[in-house]
């Protein structure tokens, strides 16, 4: 039996950005579908790089406006995390006014 999805109010998120970990599947799948329904750029960090584009598939599917994008990540690994958090900082740019 299909689980019924809580009722969760979730503000536009237009112009953010959410990095989600685990987002191949199950909650974090889930995770990242509603940020890119709200309008969030969405980042998901993956191991496996074939389970994470079956993933942006399903999002897109249910969202096709979504902009969701790929990163490899091997947390066993430090210069995966550090070249990630590189990346990262190197295409965020924040305001502080």
């Amino acid at each position: 039996m299909a689980r019924k999805q809580p009722d969760i109010t979730v503000p536009d998120l237009t112009g953010k950005v959410a990095v989600v970990t685990g987002a191949s599947d199950g909650v974090g799948l889930g995770l990242a579908a509603r940020l890119a329904a709200a309008g969030a750029e969405v980042i998901m960090p993956v191991r496996n790089p074939r389970k994470g584009e079956a993933a942006v598939a399903k999002i897109k599917q249910q969202h096709p406006e979504a902009v969701v994008s790929l990163r490899e990540l091997d947390l066993s690994s430090l210069g995966s995390v550090a070249a990630l958090s590189a990346a990262l900082r190197g295409r965020t740019v924040r305001s502080t006014s």
